[in-house]
């Protein structure tokens, strides 16, 4: 066994300790500094890379040209690139440049406002083989590495989640709701299957803000509207259904409710 103790040693004092923990092989011939670490693969075998949109083809290059010359916004900031002025708006020399006669917004070729060019461009980065039809925030962050409109996120949000492809192939993680249960047809007498709801809160007229709806679920599929107040009770609601339906075509054989306290109680 060895009586050893640790002992804290400022780092300024540790001048030998680098020789120590050095490998011969890595050093250089010189003697000098450890070289720098470089990666032998290419770059375009990274996925990051492959993901990328390609450089901007000449179709897509004369779309844009053809779309800036109809959009304000386009024009305006190209004015201003242009005289090289300065204003209280993101739009200065800065931010806005012009690079091989496209408008460049800090690095990202401007879109003009064109749905069409638009979609395509979403289309492009979302339905791509090597991009793998991602969610929203990755569609968007692919387009950006080269484009760049106003309303790029609420586009990207709109086409993805109207994705046809991803709605059929995707997992849905959330809950799944029970199948509808349609209300089945056994009477043929108006109102012997009936469905009873309030409708609240509405514009005050002739002294009541609500409405009481009784709907025939069998044959006639009629509807009777009872004007009524907010504060309505169970017992003023049983007094309505009798002065108002009771009347004319007696008990049903089944009544539906959202079982709120008018009904409940």
């Amino acid at each position: 066994m060895f009586n050893y103790r640790l002992r804290h040693v400022p780092g300024t004092r540790l001048g030998k300790v680098d020789a120590l923990s050095r490998v011969n092989q890595d050093a250089s011939e010189g003697g000098g500094e450890l070289p720098v670490e470089e990666v032998l693969l290419p770059s375009e075998v990274f996925i990051q890379a492959i993901q990328n949109l390609e450089p901007i083809n000449t179709d897509i290059k004369q779309c844009i040209l053809a779309c800036k010359t109809k959009d304000s916004i386009a024009n305006h900031r190209l004015r201003l690139a242009l005289q090289h002025t300065s204003s209280t708006e993101k739009c200065t020399p800065p931010n806005w440049d012009i690079q091989d006669n496209l408008l460049v917004f800090r690095g990202q070729v401007y879109i003009p406002k064109d749905t069409k060019l638009q979609q395509d461009l979403i289309k492009e980065a979302h339905d791509s083989p090597t991009t793998g039809h991602p969610g929203c925030y990755k569609t968007q962050e692919i387009l950006q590495r080269t484009y760049w409109w106003p309303t790029l996120a609420r586009d990207v949000n709109d086409y993805v989640t109207g994705c046809a492809t991803c709605q059929e192939n995707k997992v849905i993680t959330h809950r799944n709701s029970p199948d509808l249960m349609p209300i089945s047809t056994e009477h043929h007498l108006p109102f012997q299957s009936i469905a009873m709801e309030f409708i609240m809160d509405l514009p005050q007229s002739n002294g009541f803000d609500s409405c009481l709806v009784v709907t025939d679920h069998d044959c006639a599929k009629a509807m009777v509207f009872i004007p009524c107040n907010k504060t309505v009770t169970a017992s003023e609601t049983a007094t309505l259904y009798q002065n108002h339906v009771f009347r004319r075509f007696g008990l049903p054989v089944k009544a539906i409710s959202n079982r709120g306290p008018q009904f409940a109680s």
